[in-house]
């Protein structure tokens, strides 16, 4: 358990209408240098013996919401049917994700959120547990250590009373130091009561019957709609809106206005402004990078780089000496693997309410994976101090990423047009808006290496990847924080296999294309081409491609396991013929492991995932159904990138517009999926939301090669590319 540092002084609210007691506690001080001392998570108690536990995190489907209160709970020995949850205020110094990549701000992303808050939620629950047993031990003269709790009840069982956490808060009496806790202090697994059980998640029941507030359903009085359209390329600038006369003719219509970087067109409803947009005719200034920046040629650019030994790129890892292990080779294989521009697709439109006051306040209405980010770009932008910004967090109907930018585009539009029109506005982006205006999973080339000794044994690997760095665009804080490490791109690149000699190094690109992070970071391209590249040697070498793999984690318990879990879940040794079957694998620290079984048409060129068996290693498993509605989840988003999902550009513009042209994932294309989570005691929980996805593109080309007998080097794996083979 990290060390906490106690903080001196903490409030005590206390009145007629609702006593309670809130509970203000320190987050863990991390060694690492960067990482500022703040504080985090606290609970309310009410004399009815409810229980209200903030949220940090950004609910958008994921969970967390449920599972971050579920580990303060367990500790706090609460009622469960007495909790209520609410996402907290965006406050860092209260609710930073303690997670060291983070650096110290709230942030729900990465699959970082239950597993960075874990031990600061467990430490805070039972810290509050114990200020209740020490007031009552005082109250009743008592010693501490006779006291025990049960779900929301503090026990004496020496004199047979007990007393409800309700009851406890009117006389509850509190030092001005918090109490010290223990690892001895914390539950034992065996004792757990609300970790691992199987509890409803707290936001679906208003999801589903529409009570669920997103920042889309917020209706103020006198409230103005806009849609904004930014420019085509990242750069540009509106000169001229040749139909402006024409369009403030229509009903409804209030104002076209322009933006630094977009055309902003005002009414008194939605519907006319979003046809107006449909019907904006407007020239946009040139970016010289850009202009003549397309797709394949971009593409081919990439290629040349990872291609061209000149070019030294930054290691991600590194052992023993790549140069002459490739120089003494017996033998040799490489490959080169490309991906093509990835779009969030999220269901729910990037919107925002937001209503600027006269006396220099604001208030927000956003859903945002990035609370207090938001709260700073909107202050900068109207020039207040952040105190002044008043965010109400909602929900996210989908984000993968695009909520989670430091400037928060979306929002700044909502703000600025708020102070131009002295009204509150909702601005909502138009789907085409956003797919042509979006920020995108940049492009990316790999050239892979490998090479082996004469007793044909692999000692060297070599993996070179070119891509836009997204962090670098979509979040300058923690770029800057992490010193300029390529930390989005280089996902999934380092590799876990048992090879002597190892070089995994990356070219930082800046092709000036709008980028932000997407589910699964770079580890979706770099594990594609990792694990077709192992299969491709397995298959050089005439070995099953899963007793390769097996052969190279031979010191490492946890792969082993999830590799020979989800190899007898598939009947991999007794596979059926005529069938594909694709085995990928992904890090010792999220071990997991697919198999996934394809059909092809061959007169389409359509691969179909038929069933997918995945078995992962998460630690302890705080919501085990939650785990699997995630993965469900991801694995279905996963295989529409694969198959289906592709963004093209043609001088610097996109060439999509909706999901006519941009096609995701049908409900009657969903596979059959089986799913085995495997645990340990006495461990931490693991992320699983974006982290479990790299590998299934992998394991679906892998499959197909299988089928076929041929390969596919380029993501995604479309029918036209089927058919070009």
């Amino acid at each position: 358990m990290s060390e906490f540092v106690n903080i001196n002084r903490r409030r005590f609210l206390q009145s007629s209408a609702a006593a309670c007691i809130s509970f203000a506690l320190p987050v863990p001080a991390f060694s690492r240098q960067d990482m500022p001392l703040a504080l985090t998570a606290w609970v309310t108690v009410n004399p009815d013996n409810t229980i209200i536990i903030q949220s940090p995190a950004a609910e958008m489907g994921q969970g967390s919401m449920t599972a971050l209160p579920m580990i303060f709970a367990e500790e706090f020995d609460a009622d469960w049917s007495k909790v209520q949850i609410e996402t907290s205020p965006a406050n860092d110094a209260v609710f930073l994700n303690p997670t060291p990549w983070v650096r110290g701000i709230m942030l729900t992303l990465g699959s970082s959120t239950v597993s960075g808050y874990y031990d600061s939620l467990r430490h805070y629950g039972a810290q509050a547990r114990k200020i209740l047993l020490m007031s009552v031990a005082s109250n009743w003269n008592v010693p501490l250590s006779e006291l025990s709790t049960e779900p929301s009840v503090v026990i004496h069982p020496a004199s047979a009373r007990s007393i409800t956490y309700g009851e406890i808060i009117p006389n509850l009496k509190i030092s001005n130091a918090l109490p010290e806790i223990k690892d001895s202090d914390l539950k034992s697994e065996d004792d757990f009561r609300i970790i691992g059980s199987k509890i409803p998640r707290y936001d679906v029941p208003a999801k589903v019957n529409g009570s669920a507030i997103y920042s889309i359903d917020v209706d103020l009085p006198g409230m103005l709609y806009a849609t904004v359209l930014h420019s085509p390329v990242k750069g540009g600038e509106p000169l001229k809106v040749h139909n402006e006369a024409a369009l403030l003719q229509r009903p409804g219509i209030l104002r076209v206005v322009k933006l630094k970087d977009a055309i902003a067109i005002v009414a008194d409803n939605y519907q006319a402004a979003y046809l107006a947009e449909k019907d904006l005719k407007a020239d946009w200034s040139e970016v010289e990078k850009l202009k003549n920046h397309s797709s394949e040629p971009s593409l081919t650019k990439h290629l040349a780089m990872v291609s061209n030994p000149e070019l030294k790129g930054l290691p991600i890892q590194e052992k023993g000496n790549i140069t002459e292990a490739l120089s003494q080779a017996a033998a040799s294989y490489q490959s080169e693997y490309l991906s093509d521009y990835f779009y969030h697709a999220h269901l729910e439109p990037l919107n925002a309410v937001a209503d600027v006051k006269t006396n220099g306040s604001v208030e927000v209405w956003a859903g945002t994976q990035a609370p207090t980010h938001c709260t700073r770009s909107v202050a900068a932008e109207l020039g207040i101090d952040v105190s002044k910004v008043n965010l109400h967090r909602s929900y996210l109907g989908g984000a993968f990423g695009r909520r989670g930018g430091q400037d928060h585009d979306f929002v700044i539009d909502a703000v600025q047009l708020s102070r131009e029109m002295q009204k509150p506005v909702k601005v909502i982006w138009s789907r085409e808006s956003d797919v042509k205006c979006g920020r995108f999973k940049p492009i990316k080339a790999v050239k892979m290496q490998a090479v082996e000794d004469a007793t044909g044994k692999l000692i060297g690997w070599h993996h070179r990847t070119a891509s836009d760095e997204a962090l670098k665009q979509s979040d300058p804080y923690r770029y800057e924080k992490a010193g300029g490490w390529p930390v989005i791109s280089s996902g999934g690149m380092d590799t876990d296999y048992e090879i002597d000699n190892v070089l995994a190094e990356i070219l930082d690109l800046d092709t000036g294309v709008r980028a932000a992070p997407m589910r699964g970071i770079g580890g979706t391209v770099n594990k594609f081409a990792a694990e077709c590249f192992l299969d491709e040697i397995a298959l050089a070498k005439k070995q099953d491609s899963l007793e390769l793999r097996l052969s190279l984690l031979q010191e490492q318990t946890l792969p082993l396991k999830v590799l020979n879990r989800v190899a007898e879940m598939s009947g991999w040794h007794n596979r059926k013929k005529g069938a594909g079957y694709g085995v990928a694998f992904q890090s010792a620290y999220y071990p997991t492991a697919y198999v996934v079984q394809v059909t092809l048409d061959e007169n389409t060129g359509l691969i179909r995932v038929a069933k997918v068996w995945v078995a992962l290693y998460v630690g302890i498993a705080i919501h085990p159904d939650n785990i699997i509605a995630q993965l469900e989840g991801q694995i279905i988003f996963a295989i529409s990138n694969t198959l289906k999902e592709r963004i093209t550009m043609r001088d610097g513009v996109v060439e999509q517009s909706n999901f006519h042209d941009y096609p995701i994932m049908r409900m009657n294309e969903v596979p059959e999926i089986e799913i085995d989570i495997l645990t340990r005691k006495n461990s931490k929980p693991l992320g699983v939301g974006d982290s479990r996805c790299e590998v299934i593109p992998a394991a679906i080309a892998n499959a197909f090669a299988d089928l076929s007998g041929k390969r596919l080097y380029h993501l995604p794996l479309t029918p036209e590319r089927v058919l070009a083979l």
